[in-house]
């Protein structure tokens, strides 16, 4: 039996449509959308348009306007770049612009998690996608705050002070007298903090994203 002419041709391409290589970038137009389905990606696709390059010029404007003014202030934790995290947990080396200005508190309207580039938060973007950026931020600033500015740069640092204060000065030397308030409990506090906040398996390592050793070498850094 002889199958007629249209029927043969029909086989015959879809033999040659199994065995072609199909360029991706023609391919997927073999699996379309559905009409309505294709209005409603339309309408999300028009709100992600790109600027035109007047907008672009205003945009700039008004940031130059606001840096000259002194609103916009940059965040750069570049100082945990590097510093090991255990297994589960993650800070990122972020960078962030925060606005502020005569009745308007401080706030975030931009954030970078990479030194090295990548994508660009802002107040745009989805909320739970600006939400963990603000989040991941606020991770890293919490972990330099705890570990460099309070422990190291505070409590650490003036610990040498106390000591020589005690084994070098009279107690009537009237900078003995000065200083003796502010560094009454420094060396019984630092004490307490080496035994149970930075220790192995301390405080640090259960709650610090930098925790277990990655704490000791952001203040060796710092240093």
């Amino acid at each position: 039996m002889k199958w007629p002419k249209y029927v043969r041709i029909q086989r015959q391409r879809k033999i040659l449509y199994e065995r072609l290589s199909i360029p991706p970038a023609i391919n997927q137009f073999s699996h379309a959308c559905e009409k309505s389905q294709a209005v409603e990606v339309f309408k999300l696709l028009s709100k992600y348009a790109p600027e035109d390059k007047a907008a672009k010029a205003e945009e700039r404007r008004r940031l130059q306007e606001e840096l000259d003014a002194g609103h916009i202030f940059i965040l750069d934790y570049a100082i945990v770049e590097g510093i090991p995290c255990p297994e589960g947990r993650h800070c990122a080396a972020g960078l962030g612009l925060l606005h502020a200005c005569e009745g308007s508190p401080l706030r975030p309207i931009a954030i970078q998690l990479h030194q090295d580039g990548g994508p660009v938060w802002t107040p745009k973007d989805r909320p739970l996608e600006w939400l963990l950026a603000k989040m991941h931020l606020t991770c890293a600033d919490a972990n330099i705050h705890e570990m460099v500015t309070h422990l190291f740069a505070c409590h650490l640092l003036m610990e040498p002070w106390a000591v020589a204060l005690e084994r070098n000065l009279p107690s009537y030397h009237p900078v003995f007298r000065l200083l003796k308030p502010h560094l009454q409990y420094t060396i019984a506090i630092n004490t307490i903090g080496r035994n149970t906040l930075i220790a192995k398996d301390g405080v640090s390592d259960k709650i610090l994203s930098i925790g277990q050793g990655g704490h000791i070498d952001i203040m060796a850094k710092a240093y």
